[in-house]
């Protein structure tokens, strides 16, 4: 029983700060659901090896160093969890996808807000279709009477009984009463995301409408600039950022100047052209996503996901670089 109390507490804690509007609080919710749904299918995994080679299953599926790896790598989890049922594909791909945010948020504590939003859609949706089955993912329970549960305001059976203690029917009341923070009237997860390009498309617009204004006035050799000029010029700026601080550190000019051309050439050979009217084509794309189950929306959103912010990034940087012109022209007045 012990173990049920602690998994239900941890949702219970998770689904109070998933509800928070506080940024700070939605982190600290993904990763207690995504170490939630890692310690469900470990569990599972693990009642499959002690099955594994016995008269139930006498062929050995699973050799000791593949048991290892699987518990300690989370994509090996993953995917056996799939082999074996737990879980299915598009799961696995939106479990890799929420775990990879939770990863941004526990060791950098960096992320979009976006997608802890979205990750946590996701992690609530599959929680509450697969906990009660899950249950507590362990062989045995002690009896409900060795400890109190917390949670244990239940409904009564048609028998006239409570429901039984990590039940499946015991779960499905704790989740439908402490484990609702998605509000279904509001915005999808592929609503959000497909908002998030359109907004980020509609500010890179405004920012190319100032920049086509006045940037070469400042900077006279962008004269005949383009739009795909624009972002190339940034896109290395942005790509090479760490080669770059190293060639500076270069003894020499010369050798400043010869690594620099060289890393130049050598992204020019690699570059697809960008056009303007691919602006028109991303948001066509965004207003698609937004009718999408999460699984196809993901798959898509990421396709572009780079795209956008590579171009989205370059017109800022761009707007960056005209306003300090522009205030240093102001300053030497």
């Amino acid at each position: 029983m012990d173990k049920a109390i602690l998994l239900k507490t941890q949702l219970f804690e998770a689904a109070k700060f998933a509800k928070s509007s506080d940024f700070r609080y939605n982190r600290l919710a993904v990763i207690l659901l995504d170490n939630f749904i890692e310690i469900q299918l470990r569990s599972k995994i693990i009642q499959k090896f002690h099955l594994d080679g016995t008269f139930r299953l006498p062929e050995k599926k699973y050799k000791q160093t593949d048991r290892q790896k699987i518990i300690k790598n989370h994509s090996e989890l993953l995917k056996t969890c799939v082999k074996e049922n737990v879980i299915n594909d598009e799961e696995k791909e939106l479990l890799t996808f929420c775990h990879n945010v939770r990863n941004n948020l526990y060791h950098n504590i960096n992320e979009e807000k976006l997608l802890v939003t979205v990750a946590l859609h996701i992690l609530h949706d599959v929680i509450r279709v697969n906990q009660p089955e899950w249950k507590s993912a362990s062989t045995f329970i002690f009896d409900y009477s060795m400890n109190k549960d917390p949670f244990k305001s239940r409904p009564i059976e048609a028998s006239g009984f409570p429901y039984h203690f990590n039940s499946t029917e015991d779960w499905t009341y704790f989740l439908d009463t402490y484990f609702n923070f998605i509000d279904k009237r509001k915005s999808t997860a592929s609503m959000l995301l497909s908002r998030d390009v359109i907004l980020k498309i509609k500010k890179t617009r405004e920012f190319l409408k100032f920049v086509n204004e006045e940037y070469s006035i400042y900077y006279p050799h962008t004269e005949n600039w383009d739009f795909n000029d624009f972002v190339f010029h940034y896109a290395f700026l942005i790509k090479n950022r760490d080669e770059l601080e190293k060639i500076k550190e270069l003894p020499t000019d010369q050798e400043n100047k010869d690594k620099r051309r060289l890393l130049f050439l050598d992204f020019k050979s690699t570059w697809r052209v960008i056009k303007k009217d691919r602006l028109s084509s991303l948001v066509n794309k965004a207003n698609e996503i937004s009718k999408l189950s999460i699984y196809d929306c993901l798959i898509r959103y990421t396709s572009i996901r780079d795209e956008v912010n590579l171009i989205y990034k370059s017109f800022s940087m761009a707007v960056n670089d005209l306003d300090e012109a522009i205030q240093c022209a102001v300053d030497e007045r």
